[in-house]
């Protein structure tokens, strides 16, 4: 009896065996992949986007660009007003001109689930500030050899004070002088401007015959050192018209000031002969 029991043990292990395969045969081991509208979206997109508009050169405020705000999306498409798409993630657009225009943004996923925003952007060319212009002190000298004419221009740490020459063919009677080697003289003014701006300074100057030129210059800022003017040159011109005391050739300087809110009118000459400077204005440009 014990060895008929053990061999209907035996037996019944093959036909345990084949049952758990059949079972395992029948299931369907693969996943399903969702496919777009195949499931509800637990994170649907939302279309956002912030703006900013251009600024720079003259017609920057024209173009605006668009930094895509949008959340839960990986597809996008810009609609602007000229019917221009783009569909990269942020995007930019030059308007016609001043006006009110409508920006839309579609955003979507790949479960198909969009969402869509439109923005109104009011275009209006910034109002450009009207530049500081200063006033130059003793612009035409014509005060004379007196110390209303001279101080405006004196910087003892650069050389000595300009002197002042008379003289019926200057504007008022007076010019500023620069003698001969090796009296060594120069004109320094400083101004207060406003930055980033551009400006023109326009004098004239003369000379008696010979070799020597004169230097005029704008400066970057206050400087009191002699090694310091050249590296501070915004803009100059050297003259050397020898033409004689009163045959004046005109200079414009034209310059944006920077970051400078200070400059200096500079001038200072070479020596070799006599020069005049006379008539200094300045005015936004």
């Amino acid at each position: 009896m014990k060895n008929i029991f053990n061999i209907k043990k035996i037996n019944f292990l093959p036909l345990l065996l084949t049952f758990l395969l059949f079972s395992l045969a029948s299931c369907d081991l693969r996943y399903d992949i969702a496919e777009a509208g195949s499931k509800s979206d637990l994170t649907p997109p939302s279309a956002d986007f912030e703006f900013k508009q251009g600024s720079g050169t003259p017609d920057a405020w024209k173009t605006y660009t668009f930094a895509n705000a949008s959340i839960s999306a990986t597809d996008y498409i810009w609609t602007f007003p000229n019917g221009t798409t783009i569909t990269t993630q942020d995007a930019a657009f030059t308007f016609a001109g001043e006006g009110t225009y409508n920006v839309s943004l579609k955003a979507a996923d790949k479960l198909g689930v969009t969402s869509n925003i439109t923005k109104s952007i009011v275009v209006i060319k910034p109002v450009v500030p009207v530049g500081l212009v200063p006033v130059i002190q003793a612009a035409n000298f014509d005060a004379g050899n007196v110390d209303a004419t001279k101080e405006p221009w004196r910087n003892n740490a650069l050389g000595g004070i300009l002197q002042i020459s008379a003289s019926s063919s200057f504007d008022g009677g007076f010019a500023s002088k620069f003698p001969l080697a090796p009296d060594k003289r120069i004109a320094y003014q400083e101004l207060t401007v406003s930055p980033n701006t551009n400006y023109i300074i326009s004098c004239k100057y003369s000379q008696d015959a010979g070799t020597g030129t004169v230097r005029i210059a704008v400066l970057g800022g206050s400087v009191n050192n002699p090694a310091n003017i050249n590296s501070a040159i915004i803009t100059s011109v050297t003259g050397a018209n020898a033409t004689g005391k009163g045959n004046f050739t005109p200079v414009n300087l034209q310059f944006n000031s920077g970051a400078n809110s200070t400059i200096a009118i500079y001038i200072d000459n070479s020596g070799g002969t006599i020069s005049y400077v006379d008539s200094f204005t300045i005015a936004l440009n």
